[in-house]
C-alpha cells in the first residue's frame, strides 16, 4: 500500500512525455473544476534519471497543466515504481478507460446542474461550453433522446442536426440532411447511421413522423439543387 501514498511534488520537476493535444473546451473544463472544487485525484508519476526533471508523468496531464496555469508550485502525486514501458501502458489504459465514460459524465453534469436551477449560460460557463451547446444537450436530455445523444457524442451526427431530428417531421429532417450534406457538415456514409436512428425513434414513438424516411429522396433533392445551381450559374 506504500506505493499508493500521496506526496507533494514540484510541478516543474515533472516531465510530460508525448503530451496529448486537447480541445479548448476540455482544457477549460478541467481548469475550472480544479479552481472551483480542487483536485479530485492526484497525478501519477514515475521516477526518472534526467538532468532537469525528477519524474515522468504517467496520468494526469490536464490536472498538471491546470496547476501550472494557476502557478501552483506543488501538486499531489502518486509515485509508481515502474519501468518506462509499463508507465506508457498505464497511461494508455487510463486514457482509453476515461475516453468512453467521459461523454456520459458530461451529460450527467448538465442534468445535475439543471436540477440545481442553474441557467444554460451558467452551466456553459461552469463546463466550458457555449450556451447553444448546453441548450441543445438540454433539449435532447429532456426528451429522453439517448440514441441521438449517443450518436452526437460518437461524432456520427452534429448536435444541431440531432436537435432538429428530435423535434421535426421526416420531410424537414430530409431538408436538414440535404443541407448538411451539401455544406459538408456530414458525409454521405453517415446517412445510413442517421436513418437507423430515425427508424428506431419511429418504433419507440419518439417525435412526429408523417412520411417515410428515404435516402433516395435526399439524393434527388441534392441532384435537383445542384442542377438548379448549375443552370442559374450558366445564365448569369
Amino acid at each position: 500500500m506504500s506505493d499508493e501514498k500521496v506526496v507533494l511534488i514540484e510541478t516543474n520537476k515533472i516531465l510530460v512525455v508525448n503530451p496529448r493535444q486537447r480541445d479548448k473546451f476540455t482544457h477549460k473544463e478541467i481548469k475550472e473544476n480544479i479552481r472551483q472544487i480542487g483536485l479530485k485525484r492526484p497525478v501519477t508519476v514515475r521516477r526518472i534519471v534526467h538532468n532537469e526533471y525528477e519524474f515522468a508523468l504517467i496520468c494526469g496531464q490536464g490536472r498538471l497543466e491546470a496547476y501550472i496555469h494557476y502557478q501552483e508550485a506543488y501538486i499531489p502525486a502518486i509515485v509508481k515504481d515502474v519501468s518506462e514501458e509499463t508507465g506508457h501502458l498505464m497511461s494508455l489504459t487510463e486514457n482509453i478507460a476515461r475516453r468512453k465514460p467521459r461523454a456520459t459524465e458530461l451529460l450527467d453534469s448538465v442534468r445535475q446542474l439543471k436540477k440545481q436551477g442553474l441557467t444554460d449560460k451558467e452551466i456553459g460557463e461552469r463546463l466550458g461550453y457555449v450556451v447553444s451547446w448546453v441548450q441543445g444537450v438540454s433539449s435532447l436530455l429532456e426528451k429522453g433522446e439517448k440514441k441521438l445523444l449517443a450518436a452526437f457524442e460518437a461524432g456520427n451526427i452534429p448536435l444541431y442536426l440531432a436537435v432538429e431530428i428530435s423535434r421535426a417531421t421526416d420531410e424537414s429532417i430530409q431538408d436538414s440532411l440535404t443541407e448538411a450534406l451539401l455544406n459538408g457538415t456530414i458525409k454521405g456514409k453517415q446517412i445510413n447511421i442517421i436513418k437507423r436512428i430515425i427508424d428506431n425513434r419511429k418504433n419507440g414513438n419518439k417525435g412526429s413522423t408523417n412520411k417515410t424516411f428515404s435516402t433516395k429522396r435526399i439524393q434527388k433533392k441534392i441532384l435537383c439543387r445542384r442542377t438548379c445551381f448549375n443552370v442559374s450559374k450558366k445564365f448569369r
